[in-house]
């Protein structure tokens, strides 16, 4: 099996470059799909033995994943949801519901957290799809997302979507999906019949 050296890299990049020119010729829907360099990435992407490295590099796993335990994730809705994107992939542990999300991006995408967001949710969807929560120790599929950027420019996208949001200093410690609980289990009936506006309890 042929791995994907720096060697393949500068390979890569070489026909990223001779692209640009045919990009200023022709229309991007004409050759978006058939760009040997993506089509580079989507052979890497691929190779299970590739990307289980790529995860225990990026994680630092220990003990370390194993080829073995993970496989790519077919599923048709998010498959056409990574449409125009073609070199992303998941890939699933076999055993866990645990998902590994592999963007390939080759140009600063300042929209990316929202775009993560959107892929973690999607997939959370589909992994649950016809399942029910119906038990406390059920839990829910995580999605780990991993970038691999290869533009020319530094990265310097946020990595947090709370860092895109707009700010209100009083809840900005909030993180997404967690909220504020308000439950009327913790009062007694008499202190919930004292007072017509319930809603008085739960002030400071």
């Amino acid at each position: 099996m042929k791995e994907f050296n720096y060697q393949d890299y500068l390979q890569y990049q070489k026909l990223k470059a001779q692209e640009k020119v045919f990009e200023l010729r022709e229309p991007e829907e004409k050759y978006r799909v058939h760009q040997p360099h993506d089509k580079i990435f989507k052979t890497v992407l691929n190779e299970k033995r590739e990307m289980v490295e790529l995860i225990n590099r990026v994680l630092k796993l220990k003990p370390k994943l194993k080829e073995e335990e993970i496989e790519i994730f077919n599923n048709e809705h998010i498959s056409y949801m990574f449409e125009g994107s073609i070199s992303d992939i998941v890939y699933k542990m076999k055993k866990k519901e645990i998902f590994f999300l592999i963007e390939h991006q080759q140009k600063i995408d300042y929209n990316m957290p929202k775009r993560i967001l959107e892929y973690e949710i999607e997939i959370i969807k589909e992994a649950t799809r016809g399942k029910r929560m119906t038990k406390q120790e059920h839990k829910l599929p995580r999605v780990i997302p991993i970038v691999i950027y290869t533009g020319s420019r530094k990265w310097n996208v946020e990595k947090y979507i709370e860092e895109c949001q707009e700010r209100l200093s009083e809840v900005d410690s909030i993180k997404l999906g967690e909220y504020y609980m308000v439950d009327v289990n913790d009062y007694t009936k008499e202190e919930l019949s004292k007072y017509r506006n319930l809603f008085i309890l739960f002030e400071d």
